[in-house]
């Protein structure tokens, strides 16, 4: 079940086992403004991240996870954010989201606020429209 006042972008997922039911914490703008968003390699070169996983930390437990691409030699659009870690730029794709099985990830670090800001409002402008 959906709840309406939560913000269209933002879900409450619930199950039930039984006569057990659990919903997820409640996720406001202002939450997912503070998250650190985590780096992910899905190849064997752990020493730098390929992918930025989206998806809010309360859903981890799903078998797959929401990531971005995240590359050296992308081109930059409106929809692709610029970052820096660990020394290097890189150009998240925000434009190819993508799910990918949790058990193909290794996660190597995490943005600093900033960018994990930056790179949710730019996401969020796939997903507006204008009426």
């Amino acid at each position: 079940m959906v709840d309406h006042d939560v913000p269209i972008a933002i879900y409450k997922l619930e199950y039930r086992a039984g006569t057990a039911r659990s919903t997820l914490p409640d996720v406001g703008s202002n939450s997912a403004a503070r998250m650190n968003l985590p780096l992910y390699s899905s190849t064997a070169d752990i020493s730098r991240p390929n992918l930025v996983g989206l998806q809010h930390p309360a859903l981890s437990a799903l078998p797959t996870q929401l990531v971005c691409p995240l590359r050296e030699n992308l081109s930059l659009t409106p929809l692709r954010v610029k970052i820096r870690w660990s020394g290097d730029d890189y150009v998240v794709a925000c434009d190819l989201l993508r799910p990918i099985n949790t058990a193909a990830l290794k996660r190597v670090g995490e943005l600093e606020g900033a960018a994990s800001t930056e790179i949710l409002r730019t996401f969020q402008l796939l997903l507006t429209s204008e009426e």
